[in-house]
Parts: C-alpha cells; structure tokens; sequence
C-alpha cells in the first residue's frame, strides 16, 4: 500500500455517499496540505498532516480521466470543508 499524500484523491467507486445515510452527492476524497499544522520532524522521519476533503462522482470522474488536477479541483471548490449538500463543481 503506497503512502497517501497531498493532492491524491482516494475513488472507492461507490454509488452512495460517504455520509450516514447514504444520500449525499460527495463519494470520495481529495488529499490536500494541513495549513494550519506544520510538519513534523520525528526519530523515525519527517511527517506531513494532510486534510481530507469530500468530493462528487462527477470531481472523481474529472479526475480520473485527467480533465482536472486534484490541485484545480481544489481552487474550484473554495474550501476545505466538506459540505454533504453542495453539487459538484464539474459539469458532465
């Protein structure tokens, strides 16, 4: 299993959304940088926090197919909350 990093996106490739009931448009994840803690040096190496940011089928899809970077994605997004009943900021 590869590391997980700033600017990845994790697709589970699932139909329902990540929230309790299922019903929400956001189904995967962005990895973006932690801005408000710094990385860490440690015995064992140096650590960056990353924050998790849910994102539609449709952002996955861009994604995946590269018409847009996780990097994009984010700018376009605006925040790094993650609202369950936004819509996607891809148009398909």
């Amino acid at each position: 299993m590869e590391p997980v990093s700033a600017f990845h996106y994790i697709f589970p490739k699932q139909n329902r959304g990540i929230d309790c009931k299922g019903k929400s448009g956001i189904t995967g994840l962005i990895c973006v940088p932690e801005r408000l803690i710094n990385e860490i040096s440690t015995p064992h190496g140096n650590v960056k926090f990353i924050e998790l940011v849910g994102v539609t089928t449709s952002e996955l899809n861009a994604l995946k197919s590269k018409k847009i970077t996780v990097t994009d994605l984010y700018r376009r997004l605006n925040s790094d909350i993650t609202d369950y009943r936004r819509n996607s900021v891809i148009s398909e």
